[in-house]
C-alpha cells in the first residue's frame, strides 16, 4: 500500500510539472516505468508470500491431521520459514522500490527541468511581445499629446486674439469712461466750491467784506471775524453766532456798533441755507486770514489798547 501511495506522488508530481503536450507524454511515460518497475515487482512478491503461506497451512493441516504429535513443532518451523521468506521477499521489494523510486525522481527532475526551460522561453516570447505593444502604444499617445498640443496651441492663439480685440475694446470704453467721470467729477467738484464755505463766502460775501484792503461798504471780513471770536471764541459758539447773525441782523445786538454806525446794518441772507451759513463760519473760524497793519491801529483807536 505504501509503495503505491509512492508510486501515485511521483505521478501526480510529474504530470502537475508539465504543462504542454510533448513534456506531458514524458510525465505519463516516466509513471508507467515507475508503475511497471516498482508496483508490479511489489505485486508479485506479495503474491508470492501469500501463495507460500497458503502451501504451507495445507501442509500443516495435512500433518496436524496424520500426525498429530508433530504438529506443533512443524508449524513452528513451517511458521519460521514463512516469517524468514517474509523478510526476505521485503528486503527485495525495499531495495527494488528504493533503486526505481530513484530513478523515478531522476526523470521527474528531467521533465521538471524540461518543464521550467519551456516556460522560461514561452516567458521570454511574451515579453518581447508585450514589449514591442507597449512600445507601440507610446508611439501612439505621443502622436495624439502632439496632436492635442497642436490644437492646443491654434485655439490659444484664437483666444489671445479674441482677448486682445475685446481688450482694445474694453480699453476704449474705459478711457471713454474715464473722460466722462473727469467731465462729471470736475463739475461735482465745482458744484462743492460753489457750496463749500469759501465758495459761499467767495459768491455772497466777498463783495462787501473784503479779504483785503480798507473798509467800503460794509468792514473787512477779518476785522469781522476779529470782533466776532474774541465775544465767541468757542468753535461752535463762534459758528453759532455767525449763523444765526446772517439769518437775522439785530441792531440791538451789535459787536460792531461803529462799523454799524458807519456803514448800517448788514441786510439779511434769506437766500442762504443753514448749511451754507454754516459752512461759510467753519470757513471763517478755521482759515488764517491774517491782518494788515494799519487794522491795529485802527482797532487800538476803536476800541483802547487790549489789556
Amino acid at each position: 500500500m505504501r509503495i503505491k501511495l509512492v508510486i501515485s506522488l511521483i505521478t501526480l508530481l510529474a504530470v502537475t510539472a508539465c504543462t504542454d503536450t510533448e513534456t506531458g507524454n514524458e510525465a505519463k511515460k516516466a509513471a508507467e516505468v515507475a508503475q511497471t518497475t516498482i508496483a508490479k515487482p511489489a505485486d508479485d512478491a506479495a503474491q508470492k508470500v501469500t501463495d507460500i503461506a497458503k502451501s504451507t497451512i495445507t501442509d500443516v493441516k495435512d500433518s496436524v491431521a496424520t500426525k498429530a504429535s508433530g504438529a506443533v513443532e512443524k508449524a513452528e518451523e513451517a511458521a519460521k520459514k514463512v516469517e524468514d521468506m517474509a523478510k526476505s521477499a521485503i528486503t527485495d521489494v525495499k531495495e527494488s522500490v528504493t533503486t526505481n523510486a530513484s530513478s523515478a525522481m531522476d526523470k521527474a527532475e528531467e521533465v521538471a527541468q524540461k518543464t521550467s526551460e519551456t516556460a522560461m522561453s514561452k516567458l521570454a516570447v511574451a515579453k518581447e511581445a508585450v514589449t514591442a505593444k507597449a512600445a507601440e502604444v507610446v508611439e501612439k499617445a505621443e502622436e495624439t499629446v502632439q496632436n492635442v498640443a497642436e490644437t492646443a496651441k491654434t485655439k490659444l492663439a484664437d483666444a489671445k486674439e479674441s482677448v486682445v480685440a475685446k481688450a482694445s475694446e474694453a480699453i476704449e470704453k474705459t478711457e471713454e469712461a474715464v473722460v466722462a467721470a473727469s467731465a462729471e467729477m470736475k463739475s461735482a467738484m465745482d458744484s462743492s466750491k460753489e457750496h463749500s464755505g469759501a465758495g459761499v463766502y467767495k459768491t455772497n460775501c466777498m463783495a462787501c467784506h473784503a479779504a483785503e484792503g480798507k473798509a467800503v461798504i460794509a468792514p473787512p471780513i477779518f476785522a469781522v471775524k476779529d470782533h466776532v471770536i474774541k465775544a465767541y471764541p468757542e468753535r461752535d459758539a463762534f459758528i453759532a453766532r455767525v449763523v444765526s447773525w446772517v439769518k437775522a441782523p439785530n441792531g440791538d445786538d451789535l459787536l460792531m456798533p461803529g462799523a454799524a454806525k458807519k456803514f448800517g446794518v448788514m441786510p439779511a441772507m434769506p437766500h442762504l441755507a443753514d448749511a451754507d451759513l454754516t459752512a461759510v463760519a467753519e470757513f471763517l473760524y478755521d482759515t488764517d486770514l491774517g491782518q494788515p497793519d494799519w487794522y491795529k491801529e485802527h482797532y487800538e483807536a476803536e476800541h483802547g489798547k487790549a489789556n
